[in-house]
């Protein structure tokens, strides 16, 4: 099984992808750790691209979660059996963000680069409720679902989540 969990900050991609890598027993690839260096430096351009390369030309089976549409984009869409994509509204993704924020602070969590402590700022909860989720960005998502119907998962709200990771079979 290869799963790609896109969506927007805060919704739980990385949670999911744990969820999904530990039902599917498939390596899970957390792309905010692929793409930043510690600290919060990105990587020089063109690294990740080969990181995600690589990955996915050595494992047959995968779980990804993450946006960055110039690392290995199409290609994660294509191979893809499942493509999920996590559309909260803004302030429930706001609200686990604060929390994820307060259960993490002062360390790093597993689906960060190595050395990303978990931070909160204003520019970033501008992201969470406006700037990641342009009217670009969510028409990206329903070209996604107009062009591979048959793998797309689309997933508003806990209840829509709750409802699919109970089904056991994590499949439309």
């Amino acid at each position: 099984m290869k799963i790609a969990i896109l969506g927007l900050s805060g919704s739980g991609k990385s949670t999911l992808a744990k969820q999904l890598g530990s039902f599917y027993r498939a390596p899970v690839l957390h792309l905010d750790a692929v793409h930043f260096l510690p600290g919060w430096v990105e990587r020089v351009p063109g690294e990740e691209e080969q990181l995600v390369t690589s990955f996915l030309d050595t494992h047959s089976s995968w779980v990804m979660d993450g946006n960055y549409t110039k690392t290995c984009y199409a290609r994660r869409l294509e191979e893809a059996d499942q493509i999920i994509v996590l559309a909260f509204n803004r302030f429930l993704c706001l609200w686990r963000v604060i929390r994820r924020w307060w259960a993490n602070r002062g360390a790093v969590r597993d689906s960060s680069a190595p050395g990303c402590m978990e931070k909160i700022d204003a520019e970033f909860v501008w992201w969470v409720l406006y700037q990641g989720r342009t009217p670009a960005r969510i028409a990206g998502y329903r070209q996604i679902a107009r062009q591979y119907p048959e793998k797309f998962i689309l997933i508003q709200n806990p209840r829509q989540l709750a409802r699919f990771l109970s089904s056991g079979s994590y499949s439309q």
